[in-house]
């Protein structure tokens, strides 16, 4: 929703109440009473909200248990489910015919879900396909519309030498073929013959001689070929095929019965041609979408879905592609296939542009390898932007429907809902959001949490809250979390069916203790989607890196780029991004701003490059000439006189270099800071409010002054309580707002400012580190510990209650051990007589293993934000006793452990890590404000091999699978009363 200026300052609860959605957050504790206050329980519209990936073992699904699966996820404060059809973790046979995707009982299930997602109120999303990538039965590899690769055949001749025989066929085992898989008859078929005169060596690569290039395609008749090389130097006779990939939609390799999934089994279709597109969207329309189901599909308003691009192939190629070529690239690309030939090791199993070997076979004299290539690369992103992305969200608007979709670059602009996922670095994300920004769209979608924990039971809201925090930090702006798996399957292992073996990411839902809190998170998500979805989005600069497609598509690891760090530690906000953005429409420049309806760049940087397209270079000139300066760092071989020459064009020796000249050309950065941080700023503008989301992306506290371009008032809003405090300290100088804040570890704020004053009913409560009171009085201590049914899907829980004279881990408490549930705790805090009850005061909570709730004097404290388990009881306290209870949940993991659970992920022969877990509970003292989290204190799996999360993943995540270790549980304290600065 767009936040009027009423509901931004919290003046009308009337309107507040009448504007949003009333989901009452679910989990009001066993026996606690919760708060009668009703505005609490207000989340915003379901668009606004967090979903979740739901997976279904295909049709072995029953419409009552998805009623009550919808259910639990509207309850819980998800706006909505994504439909998923995953079996990884499933090792039994299923009969395709009855259970597989597509069959008449999965669509009775879709129809189920949709009348439900009609009920509960929330959106309803739908995988493309049975898995990814998007595969449809009935197509086989040798169908025009199924995933294509580029492979060749060789035969060297001598100077006079004669061939005539059958023409070689590729040697190339198609790409997406591998022992587990049926063996389908893949037949190559032949683009074209040609024979090229060798003119040289070099290195690994032949050189051949683009001039001797003889077309001999019309002189092979029956497969056969006869042809004579000239009397001098050796001679190539290339046969170039295009074949089908024969890639199915199992990941990984693993599928034991390929077939499961659908009959006929689906195979990959080509993404970058017309057919492709077109076969998915008729095999929708005649099979699964009857009347009924386009009714309610168009009543949810939900996003049609499809996964990463995890294509198999030596060389990415379509039948449209020769043609498309010369359109757009102006000539031919047969007599340059030579440079796209590649040895069968160089299979990759993701989108092209990725940065796999540059292996050459051949190159050819005289021809730059690398414009060829670029242009190769442009022509199938544009193919996929265009007859893919641009198709189906066409075809999706025509069901009330949007296309999500995990692409990037051109491709996103296309897209209602482009996504990432945690893989992606910051500088990736914020490309996204660019092309978002660009494309006229509003959200930029997270797969969030994909591994979060390493496998499932590991993570909990706080570490799970961490994850997202830092992918909200690079633009996104709506979490579909990794997952929801279906209660049962054919082989379900208890707690129930786990997708993938309960070896990646987490099975969040009602099986585990924690369900029982996912309101507190949900609600903290809901309200800073709303935020950070209202208005546009703004950044700075943009920075133009000289990037394939595929390298901002698919990053791994978190850091940005040095120069975006460098960006950053200045205070300027910026997006990435690559040249095929610039050739979309609404890529302008007005009044000396790139996209001024979108993110307002002020600047555009222009990363080293030894070449750019002569179409970005033209867009530049354009650029400049109405008014953006244009700063082009180190060496730019291909910077012409045009642009060398123009006013609003600055040539900077080295990245220091190009951000002094930002201020040259009046470019100030929106955010300061009076001291060298980790601080992400991400900024939004809804009318006259700009909203300031500022993560501390590090494991110590940082105490620093914030400057903000503007002057108008400033409140700070508590997300997780629902509340906004003034900041009495904040200073207004030079056309800027000064404001001293304290960041927690690991903390995000989100500031508002307004152009008139904004009126906030509270001071803000900082601690002063003076302790009133602990309770020392024992823990009465109510257990429900769960533990395995009388069948995989049923939950033993038992009951039992305990007296502790003082905290400590469960596991350290003999009657507990390694039990998972639900435990209340309740004790007793006197104040001192002369203690002001009216007065403001923080209740630290100090250390909890698992989430928590509080009530003091059975009134709710809303929500507990995770980080510093400090919170604001005003108003709460009364004199003499006040009763102090917790409630604490906590993940399945020491209960699996305890019944010896390992995952199952994992490929023959793979040895997968031992998860260990950190012991410490805070962060250490000597952690550093400029480094980033580690995040061991939060719970982020410590991998034995290495000591640290594994390389490619955000802090937070670990390698799927392996042996599980013993978490800290419970609450251990201690709890003290802590003045504030307002007491």
């Amino acid at each position: 929703m767009t936040l009027t200026r009423r509901q931004f300052v919290g003046t009308s609860l009337a309107t507040l109440v009448a504007s949003c959605a009333k989901v009452p957050l679910s989990g009001q504790g066993l026996s606690l009473k919760s708060s009668s206050d009703a505005v609490e329980n207000l989340l915003p519209v379901p668009s606004e909200r967090p979903r979740i990936r739901w997976w279904w073992p295909g049709g072995y699904i029953d419409p009552v248990q998805i009623d009550k699966e919808v259910k639990s996820m509207a309850e819980a404060g998800f706006g909505g489910f994504e439909i998923a059809d995953v079996r990884d973790g499933v090792n039994v046979p299923m009969d395709p015919k009855r259970y597989g995707w597509s069959t008449d009982r999965w669509i009775a299930g879709v129809d189920a879900a949709l009348e439900a997602a009609i009920k509960y109120n929330i959106k309803a999303d739908i995988t493309l396909g049975a898995h990814w990538p998007t595969g449809i039965p009935g197509v086989t590899p040798n169908h025009r519309a199924a995933a294509k690769e580029l492979v060749y055949s060789e035969v060297v001749i001598q100077a006079g030498e004669s061939f005539s025989a059958p023409i070689p066929k590729p040697a190339h085992v198609p790409s997406g073929l591998h022992m587990s898989t049926p063996q389908p008859l893949i037949i190559p078929e032949l683009i074209c013959a040609l024979a090229f005169k060798q003119s040289g060596m070099q290195v690994t690569s032949v050189e051949l001689d683009p001039q001797s290039m003889v077309d001999v395609t019309s002189k092979i008749a029956d497969q056969s070929l006869t042809w004579q090389a000239p009397d001098k130097d050796t001679w190539h006779l290339l046969f170039f095929w295009m074949q089908g990939t024969g890639q199915t939609q199992n990941l990984f390799d693993r599928a034991i019965v390929t077939s499961m999934l659908a009959d006929p089994i689906p195979y990959a279709v080509d993404i970058y041609g017309v057919a492709g597109t077109q076969v998915c969207i008729d095999f929708w329309e005649n099979r699964l979408l009857s009347q009924k189901t386009k009714s309610m599909l168009r009543q949810i308003g939900g996003d049609f879905f499809e996964d990463s691009l995890e294509l198999k192939a030596v060389k990415h190629w379509s039948p449209d592609l020769p043609a498309t070529f010369e359109a757009n690239r102006g000539y031919e690309i047969y007599p340059y296939l030579p440079l796209l030939a590649e040895p069968a090791e160089n299979n990759w199993e993701f989108g092209p542009g990725m940065n796999k070997p540059k292996v050459k076979l051949f190159v050819l004299k005289e021809i730059d390898t690398d414009q060829f290539e670029s242009d190769f690369q442009h022509t199938l992103t544009e193919m996929y932007a265009l007859n893919r992305i641009r198709a189906l969200s066409e075809w999706a608007k025509t069901l009330g429907m949007g296309m999500r979709a995990q692409c990037s670059g051109l491709a996103a602009t296309y897209c209602s809902t482009p996504e990432g996922d945690n893989g992606d670095t910051i500088d990736s994300f914020s490309a996204k959001a660019a092309a978002r920004d660009i494309g006229g769209h509003k959200v930029l979608s997270d797969e969030a949490a994909t591994f979060v924990g390493g496998q499932a039971h590991v993570a909990d809201w706080k570490l799970l809250t961490f994850m997202l925090q830092r992918d909200f930090a690079g633009g996104v702006n709506q979490v579909v979390l990794h997952g929801y798996s279906y209660a049962d399957s054919p082989d379900a292992r208890w707690p129930g069916f786990s997708a993938f073996g309960r070896a990646i990411g987490n099975d969040w839902g009602p099986r585990s203790p924690l369900w029982t809190h996912a309101g507190d998170t949900t609600a903290y998500l809901a309200r800073l989607q709303s935020i950070l979805q209202s208005g546009l989005s703004q950044a700075d600069v943009a920075v133009l890196d000289p990037t394939e497609r595929g390298d901002v598509a698919f990053n791994v690891g978190r850091e940005g780029s040095e120069f975006g760090e460098m960006l950053r530690k200045a205070g300027y906000t910026r997006h990435h991004v690559t040249e095929d953005l610039l050739s979309h429409p609404n890529a302008i420049v007005e009044k000396g701003v790139l996209t001024p309806l979108g993110a307002g760049y002020k600047a555009l940087l222009v990363m080293p490059a030894m070449q750019y397209a002569n179409a970005t270079l033209k867009r530049l000139v354009d650029y400049v000439e109405n008014g953006l300066p244009v700063i082009f760092i180190g060496q730019q071989p291909s910077l012409t006189p045009e642009l060398s020459a123009h006013e609003n064009v600055k040539q900077a020796m080295d990245f220091t270099m190009a951000i002094a000249m930002l201020n040259s050309v009046s470019v100030i950065p929106s955010v300061g800071f009076s001291r060298e941080a980790r601080i992400m700023p991400v900024l939004r503008r809804d009318g006259t409010n700009t909203h300031y989301y500022l993560l501390n992306d590090s494991d110590a506290p940082v105490a620093l002054t914030v400057s903000l371009a503007g002057t108008g008032s400033v409140v700070m809003r508590n997300l997780w309580q629902n509340r906004m405090y003034t900041l009495p300290d904040s200073k207004v100088a030079d056309g800027r707002v000064e404001i001293a804040l304290n960041f927690a570890p690991n903390e995000a704020k989100v500031l508002s400012m307004g152009e008139q004053e904004l009126a906030a009913a509270e001071i803000f409560p900082v601690a002063t580190g003076d302790v009133l009171a602990t309770i020392n009085d024992p823990w009465m201590v109510e257990l429900e510990a769960w533990g395995p049914g009388a069948t995989p899907t049923r939950t033993n829980k038992v009951k039992q209650t305990l007296t502790l004279p003082s905290l400590r881990a469960w596991h350290e408490i003999p009657q507990i051990g390694l039990a998972s549930g639900i435990a209340k705790y309740k004790s007793f805090l006197s104040l001192p007589s002369d203690l002001p009850e009216k007065s403001d005061y923080l209740l630290d909570l100090g250390r909890v293993g698992g989430s928590c709730r509080l009530w003091v004097n059975q009134q709710r404290v809303w929500s507990l934000a995770p980080f510093s388990l400090q919170f604001d009881i005003a108003g709460l306290l009364q004199k003499g006793k006040n009763v102090i209870e917790v409630e604490v949940a906590t993940t399945l993991n020491n209960q699996l452990l305890k019944m010896g659970e390992k995952a199952i992920f994992g490929l023959p022969g793979m040895t997968m890590p031992t998860a260990a877990f950190s012991e410490l509970w805070q962060p250490q003292v000597d952690a550093s404000p400029v480094q980033p989290p580690k995040g061991e204190y939060l719970g982020a799996p410590i991998l034995s091999e290495n000591k640290g999360p594994g390389p490619s993943m955000a802090p937070g995540a670990g390698n799927p699978g392996g042996e599980r270790s013993t978490q800290v549980y419970g609450l251990i304290g201690p709890v003290r009363l802590l003045k504030t600065k307002n007491s």
